[in-house]
C-alpha cells in the first residue's frame, strides 16, 4: 500500500512540475474577474430616483421595458493607481463642459431631463494597463455595442433618453464575453454632434441635400421618413483605429437602371450623381489582414421596409427587383467572430436582403439564396378602398379607424396639457413630427395629455401599433419648431394665434407594389383673415405591410401646395 501511495504522490508531484513549467494561461479576450479593479456606479431613474444599492462589474444600473429615462450618474473605481473621468450628454443642455471624478454626479436632479450619451475613462499610473467598457440601453435602440476609454456611447441628434448602463473593467487588449463591439453610439449625418473619425467612416450623396457629412462606426448616414433616396456613397477605413492592422475595404452598389456596379474601394464613390438613380442595395468587403481580424457588418434603411437586418462581409444588403430606394446606411466594424450589433428598431429575424426571385443577381454571389420577400398584396394597383374595409386592414385591428385617429392626434391642439407654451400643431401638409411617436405615447401613459387618459394602456397599445417603431419626422423645414420634453410640436403664423385646419381624405386605393395609398387635402386656415389667404396641401399617405400582411403607417408623400386666397 506504501509503494502505491509512493507511486501516486510521484505522478502528482510530476504533473504539478509540469503545469508549472509550461504555465496555464486563461483562454484569448477573457480576463480573470478576481483580478480585476472594482467599478461601482448608481443612477437617478425617472420617478423612483437614486438605486439603493451601488452596481458593480458589468451589472445593469437602471430599467429596461418601463420607459424611464436616466437622469444622473455617479461612478467610482476601486483599483490601485487608478481613478475615473465621466461626463453626460444631457438634454436641452448637451455635453456637460466639465469631467466628473470619483461619485461626482453627473446629470441633473429635480429637472426632468433625460440621458442622451454618456462618456468614461480611466486615469492614473495604471490607467494604460486596463480598458473600461461600458454599454447603454437606449430607447428605441435597446442594448448598443460596448465602447471603451472615453468613447461616446448612447444617441445624437435623436432625442433618445438612456435608460440603463453596464461598466466593467477589463485587462487591456480583452473585451466583454456579451454582446456586440459595434454600434455603440449613433449619431446622424444630417446634423452631426461628432467630428472625429471612427474605424470605418462613410458619407452618402443624398436627394435633394447632396453630399452629407462623414459619420463613423454604426451612425446613421442618410435620412428616415423623408422619402429621400441615397444616390452615391464612400466608405473609407481607419487603420489606426484598428490596431493598424493593414488592409482596405471594398464596395458595391445596386443602382437603378443600371444594376450592380463594379467594386470600388477606400473612399472612391459608388453609384452616380446628377442622374436621379436611387441605389437599390449594397455589398461590402474588407481587404487584406483586416479581412482575417475583423468583420464588418452593414445594414439599410429601405423604401417600404424600414430598417433591413444586418450583414457583414460581402453579403448583399437592400432590395432587388421592387424598385425600392435605400434611404439610411449604418457600417460597423467588430472583432473577428463577436457578435453583431443588436437589431433594434428592426425585428430579430429581420432578413438583410429581399429579392424578388429569392437569390442576389450580381455574379459575385452566384447560388447565394437570400429569404424572398413576404407576399403583398395581389389586388390591381388602383383598387378603391372602402371605409368599411380598414378595420380588416389596418395593424392592430380598429375600434376606431386608425387612419382617422392618426389625423385626430396630429391635429389635436397640446397646449392644455403643455405648460407655459400656447403652440398649435401643423396638421398632415408638410410638417411633421420630428420624433418618435413613442415620446408622445409616453406621456400619455403617464398622465401628461389627459384628454387621452380616458384611454386604458391596453387600447393606447393597440391604436399605436399602427405606427410601429417607425418615426413621423418633419417633412420640410421650419425654423420655429421646437422641442418641448419628449413632445414635439410645431407652430405657423403668430404664436399668439390659432390656426385651424380642414382635412379631407379624398380616396384610399392599392399602389403598384402592395401598399396602401390614402389621398387627401388639407386647408390650414389662420384665425387672422387678414393675412389674405390660407395654404392648401395635397398629399399621400403611404401604408406597408407587416409580417403578417396588416398595414401600418410608412411615410407620407406631398404632392401640391397652394396658396388660396380667401375672397376668391
Amino acid at each position: 500500500m506504501k509503494k502505491v501511495m509512493k507511486k501516486l504522490s510521484a505522478i502528482a508531484l510530476a504533473i504539478v512540475m509540469v503545469v508549472a513549467a509550461i504555465g496555464v494561461f486563461p483562454a484569448p479576450n477573457v480576463a480573470k474577474a478576481s483580478t480585476n479593479p472594482t467599478v461601482k456606479y448608481k443612477v437617478h431613474r425617472q420617478t423612483y430616483g437614486w438605486e439603493d444599492e451601488w452596481k458593480t462589474n458589468g451589472e445593469s444600473s437602471g430599467t429596461m421595458g418601463e420607459g424611464k429615462r436616466l437622469e444622473s450618474i455617479k461612478i467610482d473605481v476601486d483599483g490601485a493607481g487608478l481613478g475615473v473621468l465621466y461626463r453626460t450628454h444631457i438634454q436641452s443642455y448637451g455635453w456637460e463642459s466639465a469631467w466628473r471624478v470619483d461619485e461626482q454626479l453627473s446629470g441633473t436632479e429635480g429637472q426632468a431631463k433625460r440621458l442622451e450619451a454618456i462618456q468614461i475613462k480611466l486615469t492614473g499610473p495604471e490607467a494604460d494597463k486596463w480598458d473600461i467598457y461600458y454599454r447603454v440601453h437606449a430607447q428605441t435602440y435597446g442594448w448598443m455595442g460596448w465602447v471603451k476609454n472615453g468613447e461616446s456611447a448612447g444617441t445624437a441628434g435623436q432625442g433618445k433618453r438612456l435608460e440603463a448602463i453596464q461598466i466593467v473593467i477589463l485587462p487591456k487588449g480583452t473585451y466583454p464575453s456579451e454582446g456586440s463591439m459595434g454600434c455603440g453610439f449613433v449619431d446622424i449625418a444630417k446634423k452631426p454632434s461628432h467630428t472625429e473619425t471612427g474605424a470605418v467612416t462613410y458619407m452618402t450623396h443624398v436627394q435633394s441635400y447632396g453630399d452629407q457629412a462623414w459619420v463613423s462606426d454604426g451612425s446613421i448616414a442618410g435620412t428616415s421618413g423623408e422619402a429621400k433616396r441615397l444616390e452615391q456613397i464612400s466608405i473609407k477605413m481607419n487603420n489606426a483605429k484598428l490596431d493598424n492592422v493593414t488592409g482596405g475595404v471594398e464596395y458595391k452598389t445596386h443602382v437603378q437602371s443600371y444594376g450592380w456596379m463594379d467594386w470600388v474601394k477606400d473612399g472612391a464613390r459608388s453609384g452616380t450623381s446628377g442622374q436621379g438613380k436611387r441605389l437599390e442595395g449594397i455589398k461590402i468587403r474588407l481587404t487584406g489582414e483586416l479581412a482575417n481580424k475583423y468583420d464588418i457588418y452593414y445594414r439599410v434603411h429601405a423604401q417600404s421596409y424600414g430598417w433591413l437586418g444586418w450583414v457583414k462581409n460581402g453579403a448583399p444588403s437592400g432590395t432587388e427587383g421592387y424598385g425600392k430606394r435605400l434611404e439610411a446606411i449604418q457600417i460597423v466594424v467588430v472583432p473577428k467572430g463577436t457578435a453583431a450589433p443588436n437589431s433594434l428598431p428592426a425585428k430579430s429575424d429581420q432578413s438583410g436582403f429581399v429579392s424578388k426571385t429569392g437569390t442576389c443577381s450580381d455574379k459575385d454571389d452566384a447560388g447565394v439564396t437570400e429569404e424572398p420577400d413576404k407576399p403583398t398584396s395581389n389586388v390591381p394597383a388602383g383598387t378603391a378602398i372602402s371605409k368599411e374595409q380598414w378595420p380588416s386592414l389596418l395593424r392592430g385591428g380598429s375600434d376606431f379607424t386608425k387612419l382617422e385617429y392618426f389625423i385626430r392626434m396630429i391635429e389635436e391642439e397640446y397646449s392644455s396639457s403643455l405648460p407655459e407654451k400656447n403652440y398649435y400643431n401643423h396638421a398632415l401638409g408638410n410638417i411633421w413630427f420630428e420624433k418618435d411617436i413613442e415620446g408622445v405615447y409616453e406621456r400619455i401613459k403617464e398622465g401628461e395629455l389627459a384628454r387621452w387618459n380616458s384611454y386604458s394602456i391596453a387600447e393606447l397599445d393597440n391604436l399605436f401599433s399602427f405606427f410601429g417603431d417607425y418615426a413621423i419626422t418633419e417633412k420640410t423645414k421650419d425654423e420655429h419648431s421646437f422641442i418641448n420634453g419628449d413632445a414635439v410640436c410645431y407652430f405657423g403664423c403668430d404664436v399668439t394665434k390659432q390656426s385651424m385646419f380642414e382635412v379631407e381624405i379624398t380616396g384610399a386605393e392599392y399602389g403598384a407594389n402592395g401598399e396602401i395609398l390614402v389621398k387627401y387635402n388639407c386647408a390650414r386656415k389662420h384665425a387672422d383673415i387678414s393675412l389674405g389667404y390660407y395654404i392648401k396641401v395635397s398629399s399621400i399617405i403611404h401604408l406597408k405591410q407587416d409580417a403578417n400582411g396588416k398595414y401600418m403607417f410608412d411615410y407620407v408623400e406631398e404632392v401640391s401646395s397652394e396658396k388660396i386666397r380667401y375672397w376668391d
